[in-house]
C-alpha cells in the first residue's frame, strides 16, 4: 500500500440527480455505445440546450460542448463507462447492466449505485471527512470539506463540486439525514456489515477490503480455502487478487487488525491455500 501517494478524489461536474435519473443517463449511455462523440451530443442536446439563451453563438455552443464533456468524464470516473481502446470509444460496465436490470426498482437502483460509490470510488473518505468536521462543532461546507480531505491523502481542489456530486447521489438513499448529517445505521447497511466495522473498513486497501466483504457475503462460519474468497471477489467485484500476494497483502494485514481467522494448511504434496474465516 501507497501510503504516500496522493489518492484522486472521484471526479463529478455536471453529474447530479438534480439533472437526471441514474436510469435516464445509463439508458442514453447503452444505446450511444461506442461512439463517445454521439453520447456527448445526446447530452448536449437533451440536458444542456437551454443553458444559454444565446444557443445558437459560438461561445454558447462551446460552453455547452463543455459541459456535455464534463458530464462524459464524470459517467468514466464513477465506472459506468469506460474507454475501449480505438479513439473516442466506449462500452458501458457491468455495474450498468446490472442496474439497468432493475430499472423500474428505485430502491435497488440507488441502493446499488450507493454500494459501488462507498466500496469503490471515494465515498467512505468524503463520510470520514465530513464526519471529523461535524464532530470538532464546525460546518461543514465545500472547502473545508476539501481541506479536510487533503489532510487525508487526497488531491482535491478547495472550490471543486465534486464531493457535492457524490453527496447528493448518496443523499438518495438516506445517507444524509439533514444536507451534511450522516446516518451511519444505514451506511451499515448499505455495506452489509456491522458498524463497528465501518472504521476498519476505510482504512482497508481495496484488495482487502473486497476480501472481508466477500467473507461477509458468503457468510463463512467455517474455516475455508483463501482462493475460493479471492473467486468470488474476481466473479463479483471483478477484482483480481494474484495467488502470490494474497497471504502477505491481503490475509496477514486483516488477521493483525483482528476481522478475520486464518490457518496455515499442512500435509499433502505442493502449497496448500491458507484458510480463512
Amino acid at each position: 500500500m501507497e501510503s504516500n501517494k496522493l489518492k484522486r478524489f472521484t471526479y463529478g461536474h455536471q453529474f447530479e440527480p438534480a439533472k437526471f435519473s441514474l436510469v435516464e443517463i445509463l439508458e442514453l449511455c447503452k444505446e450511444c455505445q461506442p461512439s463517445r462523440d454521439t453520447l456527448e451530443a445526446n447530452i448536449a442536446q437533451r440536458y444542456f440546450s437551454q443553458h444559454s439563451k444565446r444557443a445558437l453563438s459560438r461561445l454558447a455552443s462551446e460552453n455547452i460542448r463543455k459541459l456535455a464533456m464534463n458530464c462524459f468524464l464524470s459517467l468514466r470516473a464513477y465506472q459506468l463507462i469506460e474507454n475501449l481502446e480505438q479513439p473516442r470509444q466506449y462500452k458501458i460496465t457491468p455495474l450498468v447492466e446490472e442496474i439497468l436490470s432493475k430499472s423500474n426498482n428505485t430502491f435497488f437502483v440507488n441502493r446499488r449505485f450507493a454500494t459501488h460509490i462507498l466500496n469503490n470510488l471515494s465515498g467512505m473518505a468524503l463520510l470520514k471527512a465530513i464526519d471529523a468536521i461535524n464532530s470538532r462543532g464546525e460546518e461543514p461546507q465545500l472547502e473545508s470539506i476539501a481541506y479536510e480531505l487533503q489532510e487525508r491523502g487526497y488531491t482535491i481542489s478547495p472550490n471543486a463540486i465534486y464531493t457535492s456530486t457524490m453527496r447528493s447521489w448518496l443523499s438518495l438513499t438516506g445517507v444524509f439525514e439533514r444536507e451534511y448529517e450522516i446516518n451511519w445505521d444505514i451506511v451499515s447497511e448499505i455495506l452489509g456489515i456491522n458498524k463497528d466495522f465501518i472504521d476498519e473498513l476505510y482504512t482497508l486497501t481495496p484488495g482487502q477490503k473486497h476480501f472481508l466483504l466477500s467473507l461477509l457475503n458468503l457468510d463463512v462460519k467455517e474455516l475455508i480455502p483463501a482462493n475460493k474468497v479471492a473467486q468470488h471477489i474476481r466473479s463479483i467485484y471483478k477484482l483480481r487478487l494474484t495467488t502470490k500476494n494474497l497471504v502477505k497483502d491481503v490475509i496477514e494485514p486483516l488477521a493483525t487488525l483482528g476481522l478475520i481467522e486464518t490457518e496455515k494448511t499442512t500435509g499433502g504434496r505442493g502449497a496448500k491455500p491458507n484458510k480463512v474465516r
